[in-house]
C-alpha cells in the first residue's frame, strides 16, 4: 500500500478577481451598423471590385475577417453580391435589391448563399497573389487603440482592480 501524501499549499499571493470588460449592446449594434454603411459605400464607389482586394486588410487579419462579416450583411441585404469574373476571381459587386413589390410577387427572393473559409494562411496567400502587402486597405483600416483604452480605464475604475491602475487579466 502506498502512503497518501500530503502537499502543503503555497501562499501565491492575495486572490484578485479579473476585471470584466464590457460594452453596451446598442453602442456595439451601432458600431457594426456604421462599419456595414462604410463597406457599402466603398462598393458603391467601386461598383465592381476583386473581392479580397476589397475585403483585405494588410495590417491586420482580424479586421480582414471583420470586413467579411460586415460584407455579408450586404449580401443579406440583397446590396452587395459575389460572381465568378470569366478569368476565375471572386468579384464583388454593388448591387439594387428587389424591391419590396417584385419581393412580394415572387414570394422569396432568388439568392444564393455560400460559406467561406478563410484562415492566417489563406490570408497571406491572397495578399501575396493580389501584391496587397504594401498597399492601403480599400476600407479604411480601425485604430481600436482607443477604444481598448477606454475600456482598461473603466476597468481599472472597478474597485477589484490594482491600485496602481493595472487591470490583472
Amino acid at each position: 500500500q502506498r502512503e497518501r501524501q500530503v502537499r502543503q499549499r503555497e501562499d501565491v499571493g492575495r486572490v484578485q478577481k479579473a476585471s470584466k470588460l464590457e460594452l453596451d449592446t446598442k453602442a456595439e449594434e451601432s458600431v457594426t451598423t456604421q462599419r456595414i454603411v462604410e463597406v457599402e459605400k466603398v462598393l458603391q464607389k467601386q461598383n465592381e471590385i476583386d473581392f479580397y482586394e476589397l475585403v483585405a486588410d494588410p495590417k491586420s487579419f482580424s479586421q480582414t475577417v471583420e470586413n467579411i462579416f460586415h460584407f455579408s450583411f450586404l449580401v443579406k441585404e440583397g446590396t452587395a453580391g459575389l460572381q465568378a469574373s470569366e478569368d476565375g476571381r471572386l468579384v464583388a459587386r454593388a448591387t439594387q435589391p428587389p424591391s419590396e413589390e417584385a419581393s412580394t410577387q415572387q414570394g422569396k427572393t432568388d439568392r444564393q448563399q455560400c460559406i467561406l473559409t478563410i484562415d492566417y494562411k489563406t490570408y497571406q496567400q491572397a495578399l501575396e497573389q493580389k501584391h496587397l502587402q504594401n498597399k492601403d486597405s480599400v476600407i479604411p483600416h480601425r485604430d481600436y487603440s482607443d477604444l481598448i483604452r477606454e475600456a482598461l480605464d473603466n476597468a481599472g475604475a472597478d474597485d477589484d482592480a490594482d491600485p496602481d491602475g493595472d487591470v490583472d487579466m
